[in-house]
C-alpha cells in the first residue's frame, strides 16, 4: 500500500495523525476564544473557513505552518497545548508566578516547605499501606503543585534575569 492509498486517520506521516492530541487542544481552545474561531482568525489575517481546517484535527490536507501555530498558541495562551508539546519530551509545565521581591519568594518558599514537611511526614505514615487515598491524594495533590510553583519562582529569581 503506497501513501497516497492510506487512509488519512491512518497515515502516520501525516501532522494532525501523529500530533491529534496537540490539533484537539488548538480546536477547543480556539472554540473557547472571545469570539470564536473567527474573531481569531481575522486577528491572524487568514481567512476564517482556513484557519478552522488548519486546527480541525480531521481535516488533512490543510496545516499550520510553524509561524501560525506559535501565534496561536501565545494568542490563545494555550496551556492545553503547551502540555501537549511537554508530553512529547517527557516533561510537563508548571506556571511561573511572579518574583515581586527576594524576601517575598524566600519566606514563601521557606513557609511553603515547613507546611510540605508537616504534610509529608502525615503522607508517609499514609503511605505504609503503598497507596494514596482520595482524601490523602486531594490533601496533597494542592500542596505538591503550591511546592512546585514556589520553587520555580525561587528558581528563577537565583537564576537571575535572562
Amino acid at each position: 500500500m503506497t501513501r497516497e492509498n492510506q487512509a488519512p486517520f491512518t497515515d502516520r506521516n501525516n501532522p494532525k495523525v501523529r500530533n491529534r492530541s496537540l490539533f484537539v487542544a488548538l480546536q477547543a481552545d480556539a472554540k473557547r476564544y472571545p469570539g470564536g474561531i473567527t474573531a481569531l482568525a481575522h486577528e491572524m489575517g487568514i481567512d476564517p473557513r482556513v484557519l478552522a481546517d488548519k486546527i480541525n484535527p480531521n481535516c488533512f490536507d490543510k496545516v499550520l505552518k510553524v509561524g501560525e501555530l506559535l501565534d496561536l498558541i501565545e494568542r490563545l495562551e494555550s496551556v492545553r497545548a503547551v502540555n501537549v508539546i511537554a508530553s512529547y519530551v517527557d516533561r510537563t509545565t508548571v506556571s511561573v508566578p511572579a518574583v515581586t521581591s527576594p524576601a517575598e519568594v524566600m519566606r514563601a518558599f521557606v513557609a511553603l516547605t515547613r507546611r510540605a514537611a508537616d504534610v509529608m511526614a502525615s503522607g508517609a505514615k499514609a503511605l505504609e499501606d503503598e497507596r494514596l487515598d482520595a482524601p490523602e491524594r486531594e490533601e496533597l495533590l494542592p500542596l505538591l503543585d503550591d511546592l512546585i510553583n514556589s520553587a520555580v519562582a525561587f528558581r528563577s529569581f537565583a537564576q537571575g534575569p535572562a
